[in-house]
């Protein structure tokens, strides 16, 4: 199962119910978050004196690591927002360094102490979990041609941060004579906030999350993924491809 872009308290409590309850009912024994666990909204460099509030940054923290409480994710692949407190554990100085360590460590504690995940760093390279025949990753393009970019770049992938859901069919780079499937994976925050109300980019994104099953290659091929995003329809019915289960 992988589940991304649930950004802290900006979470869509409903979105993530859906997701949460899935999970109890499929049981996967891999449970990926495919990153932005956290908002960190107060490291922009136009962060608002909202966003610096004390209470507003801890309950950033503490509403990712509830959630990672009950995903219990066996994997977990840096965002690009989670990536802002390690950036600013290690070049920021003063109070900002100071809280950037110490929300950076409160995560990675649930993360990997608490829960045993292991992390990818956030990075083209170092940023890539391998399964089966699949990349997964947070996701490094943006805009209408992101998931055809990262599959032409990774082959086979699954990604997140584009808060959309989207399945691309592209050759991969080289002759053409190969061909790779981009899943772009929906987000479980909150679509509507107030900084972004004017933003028509913002209109294609979608609550969603993906599952599948792992099966075994041949003696010598590796094993295949079977991949199925899961949205809500627009009268906010979650339906799953496999059955007839309806949220």
């Amino acid at each position: 199962m992988f589940v991304t872009d649930t950004h802290g308290d900006k979470v869509d409590q409903g979105a993530a119910k859906v997701a949460l309850d899935f999970e109890a009912w499929f049981r996967p024994e891999i449970r990926i978050h495919g990153g932005d666990a956290c908002d960190f909204a107060w490291l922009r460099k136009n962060a608002g004196e909202e966003d610096k509030d004390a209470e507003t940054m801890k309950a950033d923290v503490e509403a990712a690591c509830h959630f990672m409480d009950a995903y219990r994710p066996t994997h977990f692949i840096e965002g690009s927002h989670d990536k802002r407190a390690r950036e600013a554990r290690e070049s920021s100085r003063g109070a900002v360094k100071a809280l950037a360590a110490e929300f950076h460590k409160r995560l990675r504690y649930v993360v990997e102490d608490v829960h045993h995940a292991e992390v990818f760093e956030w990075g083209k390279r170092k940023g890539v979990m391998r399964l089966g025949d699949y990349a997964l990753i947070h996701g490094y393009a943006s805009g209408l041609q992101a998931t055809r970019q990262h599959a032409q770049v990774y082959g086979n992938v699954i990604h997140g941060h584009l808060h959309r859901s989207q399945t691309e069919t592209v050759p991969r780079m080289g002759d053409g004579s190969d061909v790779a499937v981009g899943h772009a994976v929906g987000c479980l925050w909150q679509l509507d906030l107030g900084y972004n109300d004017g933003h028509l980019q913002t209109l294609q994104q979608q609550h969603g999350f993906a599952y599948g099953w792992l099966h075994e290659g041949g003696m010598h091929e590796p094993p295949i993924v079977t991949v199925y995003n899961v949205t809500p329809d627009r009268d906010g019915r979650w339906r799953f491809p496999t059955e007839e289960r309806v949220a």
